[in-house]
């Protein structure tokens, strides 16, 4: 009776051990696709402000406040912000996105940056 005890009990720590590590890999999983779709929403954003500059660049280097700015907005879990920033020394803009979502040990996501300037 007790080697059946004994037995029961190394089951019962051998499956808690293996619930724990698909628990731990499920979630390191799915932090790994939100985070990556984060960092491509994140590059969407930069290509949408280039081609907003590439579509009318004298418009863009005349009104960056409003051709190029993206308020915080949330879609789906996802919260999105694109800052430009005009810089009259070197004649360029200064692209800041920041996408970010909520997770379990506090908020994540993907801040990218880049310079846009009037090649044309």
């Amino acid at each position: 009776m007790i080697e059946v005890l004994a037995a029961l009990a190394v089951v019962i720590i051998v499956l808690v051990g293996l619930v724990g590590g698909v628990t731990y890999s499920v979630r390191n999983a799915s932090f790994a696709r939100d985070q990556s779709l984060a960092t491509q929403s994140a590059q969407k954003l930069i290509e949408e402000a280039r081609e907003k500059r590439d579509d009318d660049p004298e418009g863009f280097f005349a009104d960056v406040d409003g051709q190029c700015d993206l308020s915080l907005v949330k879609e789906g879990i996802f919260y999105k912000k694109r800052e430009c920033t005009f810089d009259f020394v070197t004649n360029a803009v200064t692209v800041v996105v920041t996408v970010a979502f909520p997770e379990e040990a506090g908020p994540h996501g993907s801040k990218l940056e880049t310079t846009l300037t009037n090649w044309k």
